[in-house]
Formats: structure tokens, sequence, C-alpha cells
């Protein structure tokens, strides 16, 4: 159904998934690909608190629709390479993070490389940053990596605060 990009949510498939991902269907937010969802979500931080002066961090290469959604809304985008495994450099990310900071963007698998985060670590690296920052895994693509693993459930159960796993592509 998904793929079909109709732009009427379905109560049903809401319902599905919200049972699937064991959340209310409140905590869902279906669109059009996860470059319109990324949207929203831009634009719900910008309405929840001013962006001004605010930073998102991010990897580079990684996908960008949402660090431009965030530029668009006033912040600075703090783009951190990739690590020598070209997955996201972590450590390097929680550096660039201050009192500044409206939101954390990782893409697992990365886009445009493929390459696939250590669960673990991605998991410790979300609970302790959505202590004091949204974090935002967009899983668009694990559905076309080897990873057999989602991060989605574990991110709904750890995070501390805003975490919004992004399956897009792995429904359809």
């Amino acid at each position: 159904m998904s793929y079909r990009y109709s732009h009427v949510p379905s109560s049903e498939f809401l319902a599905l998934v919200a049972e699937k991902e064991g959340v209310p269907p409140e905590h869902i937010c279906l669109g059009s690909g996860s470059g319109q969802v990324l949207m929203f979500y831009a634009g719900y931080l910008e309405k929840a608190e001013t962006m001004e002066g605010g930073n998102v961090v991010a990897s580079i290469p990684s996908y960008v629709r949402f660090t431009q959604a965030m530029e668009k809304a006033g912040c600075e985008s703090r783009l951190v390479p990739l690590n020598d495994e070209l997955t996201d450099d972590l450590p390097a990310i929680k550096e660039q993070i201050d009192e500044n900071t409206k939101c954390v963007y990782i893409c697992n698998p990365n886009n445009p490389t493929g390459a696939v985060a250590d669960p673990a670590a991605l998991r410790e690296f979300v609970i302790e940053t959505s202590k004091t920052c949204p974090v935002m895994v967009d899983e668009a693509c694990a559905s076309l990596s080897n990873a057999l693993f989602s991060f989605i459930p574990s991110i709904l159960s750890a995070a501390q605060r805003h975490a919004v796993p992004s399956p897009s592509a792995c429904i359809s």
C-alpha cells in the first residue's frame, strides 16, 4: 500500500503499524516516503521550540532532506564525517552536541554508503543522547541492506525523550 503514495491516511494501516510496534496509533506518523515524514518532524520541532541559534547534528555523507529542512527552519547543520567503516562516527557526533542542539539525525544503514552501525553502540548512543535532545534514526534503507535487525523496537523501549524511527521503505 505505501508504494502507491495515496496521500490519504489509512486508519486500518495505521492501527496495524501501531500494533506491530507496540505503541498507540497517535505515536505513528505516516507519509509518502521518509522525506515527507522528515519534513513533518522538522516542522514539529520548529513549532515546538525556537530554531534560532539552534543546530542539528548529522553525518556526511548521508541523506540530506532532514538537515535541509532544519536549515530552512533556522538551524545550523553540524555535519560529521563518517568513520573508517563508513558508518556514523558516534563519538564525534556526541562531541558536536551542545545545549542548542535541536536534533541528532542518524541514517542507518547510511545512505549512500549502505554501511550499518553496530546495534549495541547505536542503542547506547540513542539512550544517552535522547536524555538531552531528540534523536532521529532513519531506517528507510534497512530493507535494502544485509542487516537482519530493526532498531525500531529498541528505540521505542529505550529512549528517554523523542526518538523517531523512520522505517518507511521497510513497510511495503
